[in-house]
């Protein structure tokens, strides 16, 4: 396929008939530890999109957030060392083939760089997180950088300052503190329990 062709047309696919109609999108409780392929297509089409909306080095730029995101995970890639050679050689199969074999950390290592060194922005990769029901959300750091939590960090900052107060309750100390793990570690994620022993602690005080 001509390249000029293949890469038109990615403006319309966040608005094609699967799209418009939520053919794709499925109630399904929050994933963690897992990036379906969905969203790594969609993620690589905002990628191009955004480069498509740059004038000139469609392909320049291209190559060059494939080699950024390959090097922010470790990844080897395929090196090009002049504008002829990537003009010439670069096809856009490498990119998809690294998003798509990437682990689920992985991907969202990917997410943080391409926003903080890429063209795409912390609201559309929320919008994206929501609509393929992925557990993390991108929030903006201290330092004016962003990166990706676990949803309902908000839940973890309010145990945190209910374990602040000087509670006598024993039961709401430990509800809190439950609660509170069952976010916090990446591996091991319950947002289930969590939301069930913050609400205990709540009834106990």
């Amino acid at each position: 396929m001509d390249r000029l062709n293949w890469r038109t047309g990615y403006s319309e696919m966040f608005e094609n008939f699967t799209r418009r109609h939520h053919l794709d999108h499925f109630e399904v409780d929050l994933q963690y530890e897992y990036v379906p392929p969905a969203f790594r297509y969609d993620l690589f089409k905002a990628v191009l999109e955004h480069c498509n909306e740059e004038d000139g080095g469609t392909t320049i730029r291209e190559y060059c957030l494939y080699r950024g995101v390959s090097i922010a995970v470790n990844s080897d890639y395929y090196r090009l060392y002049s504008v002829d050679d990537i003009m010439e050689f670069y096809s856009p199969d490498p990119f998809m083939d690294l998003l798509l074999k990437a682990e689920w950390h992985e991907v969202l290592s990917i997410v943080e760089f391409l926003i903080n060194e890429g063209p795409l922005s912390r609201k559309e990769i929320n919008k994206l997180f929501e609509y393929h029901s992925v557990g993390y959300e991108v929030e903006r750091s201290s330092d004016d950088a962003v990166r990706v939590i676990v949803k309902y960090s908000a839940l973890i900052a309010d145990n945190d300052r209910i374990l602040s107060f000087e509670t006598p309750f024993a039961p709401v100390i430990e509800a809190v503190t439950a609660a509170k793990q069952a976010l916090i570690d990446p591996k091991n994620i319950d947002v289930a329990s969590s939301v069930t022993l913050s609400v205990a602690a709540r009834a106990s005080r």
